[in-house]
Parts: C-alpha cells; sequence; structure tokens
C-alpha cells in the first residue's frame, strides 16, 4: 500500500485501516513526521523533511520512484494500492507491482483549479496515466463519473467504494469517560462534521440539511470539528 502519510485526512485514514485488516500487506508512505506505527505490520519510510524549492522536490520526488521500484522489484507484490496524486503516479510509472489499483479521494478539477506549471503537469500525468490501471478506485459517484468523462478511465475499470467507517471502534470509544465537557457532549443528541472547512467539503450543503433537521428535532447539535 502505497500513501503520503498515515495521518492527515481521509486518505490517510483509508490508508491505516487497510494497513490493519488485509494480511501480509505493507505499507511504504513519503513521510511521518508523527511516527505512526500499525501493530505487527511494517512500514517504510521513503523521505520527510520540509521542502526545500523546485529542484529539491523534484530530487526527492525521483528518489522516491526509484525507491518504490526497488521494492517492487525484491518484494514482487500480488497487488499495489495507492492513495492520492502522488503515490498513485509512483504507482502507475514503476513495474513489477502486480496489479495496480489506485484510490481517487477528491474530484481532480477542483484539487487543481489554478492554471499554473506544477498542476498542468500533475493534470496531464493523471491523464496519461490513470487509465493504465487495473482499478481506480474513486470514494464518490462523481468522482468516478470524473474520471471516466474527462480522464479516459474506462467505465469496466472504475469503481465506487466509499471510505470505511469502522462503527465497532466508535461505539467502544463512545463509552470513554473523560470527566470534562466531553461528556456532557455525549449525553446529547448530534451530528459531527469532521473535515477541512474549505469550499471542497461543501460544509454550505450541511448547513441546509441540518436546518431542515432542527425544525423537527430542536435538540439537535451541530458540531464541526
Amino acid at each position: 500500500v502505497l500513501s503520503t502519510a498515515l495521518s492527515g485526512g481521509g486518505a490517510e485514514y483509508v490508508t491505516r485501516v487497510m494497513l490493519e485488516r488485509l494480511p501480509d500487506t505493507m505499507c511504504i508512505v513519503f513521510e511521518n513526521d508523527k511516527n505512526i506505527h500499525v501493530k505487527k505490520k511494517v512500514v517504510r519510510v521513503i523521505t520527510s523533511g520540509k521542502k526545500r524549492g523546485f529542484f529539491f522536490s523534484l530530487l526527492r520526488n525521483i528518489y522516491r520512484l526509484f525507491y518504490i521500484q526497488w521494492v517492487k522489484l525484491r518484494y514482487r507484490p500480488v497487488t499495489t494500492i495507492s492513495h492520492l496524486e502522488g503515490p498513485n503516479i509512483a504507482n502507475l510509472v514503476t513495474a513489477a507491482g502486480g496489479r495496480s489499483i489506485i484510490f481517487v479521494h477528491n474530484q481532480v478539477a477542483q484539487n487543481y483549479p489554478k492554471d499554473i506549471f506544477i498542476n498542468r503537469v500533475k493534470l496531464a500525468l493523471i491523464c496519461l496515466l490513470y487509465r493504465r490501471a487495473d482499478r481506480v478506485i474513486g470514494v464518490s459517484t462523481e468522482i468516478c463519473k470524473e474520471m471516466v468523462e474527462d480522464y479516459g478511465v474506462r467505465e469496466t475499470h472504475s469503481q465506487f467504494l466509499p471510505n470505511p467507517i469502522d462503527n465497532e471502534k466508535i461505539q467502544q470509544l463512545s463509552k470513554i469517560g473523560y470527566g470534562d465537557w466531553r461528556d456532557e457532549l455525549l449525553n446529547q443528541q448530534y451530528l459531527i462534521n469532521v473535515a477541512s472547512l474549505t469550499e471542497q467539503k461543501n460544509h454550505s450543503l450541511l448547513i441546509e440539511v441540518y436546518s431542515s433537521l432542527i425544525r423537527k428535532r430542536p435538540t439537535y447539535k451541530l458540531v464541526l470539528l
């Protein structure tokens, strides 16, 4: 499994869940600054540190490609699963990784709206490479539609698969007492949305839905995390 990191947003969370649940799986991440480990699983970190300009980033990306290629040649995996653009591109330009399954977590058009050089390069690579994947997984139906209509992915190779939710773990955590304001919150009825405060996450729709809900259930609260 290839990913940018094991901490961060939804894609990183899915990477962690996959690593925990899939047997005989190892993980390669671009960085692991929070030093996250998954019990009984191998996590290889390629590089770390902050960006230091265009040429440093270019050299680092080239090194990442060589490293991933070396790992594929050494272990000959049956399947290589990747998340997000950087790992997806690395997965598709390297060989000997078995079946290539790439996860697309955001609509590309919304992810790279600015007409700048680096975005043009990424869009060109996505257009050229994504259609070569054995399976392109979109975490929403709109992403799958975009992949087929705008990036040449065959419909038979595109699949919608929402991000997993660990209901059992959530149930266990909900029974924990904290001895502070969180205990009061847990005794109330509420909706919670965990997301960055960006246009892409569509909080305006959430607030419209909540506005309709509280007409019928005025005790419900909305928590934005």
